[in-house]
């Protein structure tokens, strides 16, 4: 279930640093070439509201040009 791997991945993070935990997150959401893709995807945004998350295929390319101008962005606000 991406939900709970996603809910038990951030409470990781967190117990290993607060810091870190309370850190703005980009989330990806790979396989989108996949058969069922598109209903997880809806299933997954219904469950972790107003979260970005940038739908990718690393195996298509599909989306990544969309995840480097998130990170560019990201980065820039950073520095």
């Amino acid at each position: 279930d991406p939900v709970e791997d996603f809910r038990i991945l951030r409470k990781e993070l967190r117990l290993y640093s607060p810091v870190l935990g309370s850190r703005p997150a980009i989330i990806v959401a790979n396989k989108m070439d996949c058969e069922q893709a598109d209903a997880c995807l809806k299933r997954f945004l219904a469950r972790v509201r107003k979260r970005p998350v940038i739908p990718i295929s690393a195996a298509t390319g599909q989306g990544l040009e969309a995840l480097r101008e998130a990170l560019a962005k990201a980065a820039k606000s950073e520095g």
